[in-house]
């Protein structure tokens, strides 16, 4: 239900970063947390991606955090937990 995103790199894998765009995930941001960015996956970018024959995902709907370990710190489990039952 929720995906921790910990790796600056890896943001262009998902399609966070507009310059590099791998699987091209489209995000709608719900809030700023202490360790990062938290956003829900609304489906795939129109255009940009690798796969532009894919229409849908599985992960529509899913929570995404997406933090840059160390420099925010390791979310604990009890943090995750009340992320995902606020949100």
């Amino acid at each position: 239900k929720l995906i921790v995103i910990a790796n600056k790199e890896s943001y262009a894998y998902w399609g966070k970063e507009e310059k590099y765009v791998w699987m091209g995930y489209a995000f709608e941001k719900i809030k700023d947390t202490q360790y990062g960015e938290l956003c829900k996956i609304t489906g795939l970018r129109s255009s940009g991606r690798i796969a532009p024959e894919l229409q849908d995902t599985q992960l529509k709907g899913k929570l995404a955090l997406f933090s840059e370990y160390p420099a925010a710190g390791q979310p604990s489990a009890a943090f995750l937990q009340a992320l995902l039952a606020n949100a």
